[in-house]
């Protein structure tokens, strides 16, 4: 992990509470504290990009005093990647983290949640899912990719086993542990060895089109699927 100061994403984390609502949650922050920068839908994901004012942050690790908000709401589609590199390749990075993501979504195709993760990380960025939220599926698999993850409050996560639908029944067809090498591998390569694995065994016991394997914060932080829990 980067040097990220706990210290200060804890403190921000706090502080949460206002009136600028986060997407698909009960918690916000102080209007007069954020800018929107662009307020976008595209096929049916809803993506807000805002700036946070941090005066008392600028500092050599903060040098705009502002950190950058992302807020997903909606289905994780095939222009999601895109959208989300776009947005952070223009965002100036505070304390080591490029912005903060905030998800609540019942997913999508799993390789679009494969595809987000590793935007967020190769950017460096804050997954977080708030009171209120569910981050499902492709979701999910999107939220390992931050240097930095939380799960506040109530929020969820889903994970489920890679399927296809019977076209005839609407049943899950899902794939063998064997067939899913690479998801095992994925979740190693995120959130280390024993946890990765633990994961990929949850994951493939759960074979759903509707549910999974429910994850609320306390299980993330045990697991190590988050590494803060406030």
């Amino acid at each position: 992990m980067k040097r990220i100061s706990i210290f200060f994403i804890t403190t921000l984390l706090i502080a949460c509470g206002g009136y600028h609502g986060v997407l698909g949650s009960s918690r916000g922050y102080s209007a007069s504290e954020i800018t929107v920068q662009s307020d976008i839908n595209v096929s049916g994901l809803r993506i807000r990009y805002s700036t946070r004012e941090q005066k008392a942050a600028k500092d050599l690790s903060c040098p705009s005093g502002r950190v950058s908000m992302i807020e997903l709401n909606g289905p994780i589609g095939p222009d999601s990647s895109e959208i989300i590199d776009r947005i952070l390749s223009k965002a100036q990075p505070c304390n080591g983290l490029a912005a903060w993501v905030y998800l609540n979504s019942n997913g999508g195709r799993l390789s679009d949640g494969y595809k987000l993760a590793n935007i967020f990380k190769k950017y460096s960025v804050f997954t977080i899912v708030m009171d209120g939220q569910t981050c499902a599926s492709a979701c999910a698999i999107a939220y390992l990719g931050g240097e930095i993850r939380t799960v506040m409050g109530d929020g969820q996560l889903v994970f489920h086993a890679p399927y296809v639908k019977n076209p005839i029944t609407g049943d899950a067809q899902c794939k063998t542990r064997t067939d899913s090498e690479e998801l095992r591998n994925f979740y190693i390569s995120l959130i280390g060895r024993k946890d990765g694995a633990y994961l990929f065994e949850r994951t493939m016991d759960s074979c759903s089109t509707t549910g999974g394997w429910v994850i609320n914060k306390d299980a993330a932080k045990m697991f190590g699927i988050a590494n803060i829990v406030k």
